[in-house]
Order: C-alpha cells, then structure tokens, then sequence
C-alpha cells in the first residue's frame, strides 16, 4: 500500500472516531472538516505540537490525548489532530453544526501547528 492508500485508510479510520463521538447535541448531522500537512517532525516533537495548537486554538474542553490522537471540544464542535509518524502527515479535523465556523476553526488549530 502506498502512501496514498495508507493516509487514506489512516484518514477514514480517525473519521470514524471523530464522528463516533458525541459531537452536537442537535437532530441535524454535523459539518466536518479535514486537511492534513507534511511533516518532518519526529513523533514526540509531532506530539506536542499538536497539543498546543489545539489549545491555542480555543479547544480546551473534554481534551483527550492518546498516543497519537489529540480529541478537544469547543462549544458544538469537536476537534482532533493525529500525527502519523510512518507517514510524515499531520491530519487535522473539525466537526460541529456550521461548516464554515468548522473550516475556520480547522484552519486556525493547523496554523498553529
């Protein structure tokens, strides 16, 4: 599998988790958002990032961080970076009621990163 086809796959499985969370306690379906950047940062450097950029962010509810999944609310939206060490990708997502005020949001935790 290439790169490709793994980021892939590693992108539709952290879209299953981040949509398995109770993301908006609303009856519509939630606006997702996703972009992912190149990195060659080593894993815990990648870790801490990430982190912090979530943070800054505004994502400082309910955070949770496994080894290579940041997941962090803020208000009705739900935020998750994952670092993909053997890719060199950072995945960035944000879920919530408005796709525009997700994409802003996306954007401001990967221009942190």
């Amino acid at each position: 599998m290439g790169k490709v086809g793994a980021f892939s796959a590693a992108l539709s499985i952290g879209l299953v988790a981040l949509v398995a969370m109770p993301v908006v306690a609303a009856a519509e379906s939630p606006s997702m958002t996703s972009r992912w950047e190149d990195t060659d940062l080593d894993f815990e450097a990648c870790r801490a990032r990430m982190a912090v950029a979530v943070r800054q962010g505004g994502f400082t509810k309910n955070v949770t961080v496994n080894p290579s999944s940041i997941y962090a609310e803020r208000g009705n939206y739900t935020a998750l970076v994952r670092c993909l060490k053997d890719k060199g990708v950072v995945f960035f997502a944000v879920a919530g009621p408005d796709t525009k005020t997700a994409e802003r949001y996306n954007d401001g935790i990967a221009d942190k990163f």
